[in-house]
């Protein structure tokens, strides 16, 4: 079941990567959220600290996704690690710039609608904002990012 050097995996063996970089990335959202839940339920935060808390959280989870499944993508394909660090890079640019785009987004919001409308409102309006922005582009960009995620850049 292990392909050979170099060799491309079958859909059937990229899927079981996927369910295995799962389990260290569901273990590490579930340490954040429990740490959250033991030492801020019983003082609430304010909902940016709780936004940042759970953006940084989710961030770390995602960052171990994508380290666990080149570790195991190199382990499966018999290449050495450094052969999968321009994709891991390639995917962390982008889910940098996807960040990135969201808090830029929330600013712009902040400063022009908080005479306007509260922060939970602005987070709503940020949130769905982005989803179509990232949506459009993500549309329109397709072939690049699927060769930034791949490495070929």
């Amino acid at each position: 079941m292990v392909a050979g050097n170099g060799e491309k995996l079958s859909p059937e063996e990229e899927r079981h990567i996927q369910n295995l970089s799962v389990i260290p990335t569901a273990l590490v959202f579930y340490v954040f959220l429990g740490y959250f839940f033991v030492f801020h339920s019983k003082h609430p935060e304010s909902l940016s600290f709780s936004l940042l808390y759970f953006f940084v959280s989710f961030m770390v989870a995602l960052t171990v996704f994508f380290l666990t499944w080149d570790i195991l993508y190199a382990h499966w394909t018999q290449q050495p690690f450094s052969s999968r660090i321009k994709p891991f890079l390639g995917k962390m640019s982008m889910l940098v710039v996807a960040y990135a785009m969201f808090g830029a987004i929330d600013l712009i919001a902040n400063f022009t609608l908080s005479s306007k409308l509260d922060y939970s409102g602005i987070v709503i309006l940020t949130a769905i904002a982005w989803f179509v922005l990232w949506g459009l582009l993500v549309f329109y960009f397709k072939e690049e990012l699927n060769q930034l995620s791949k490495g070929q850049w």
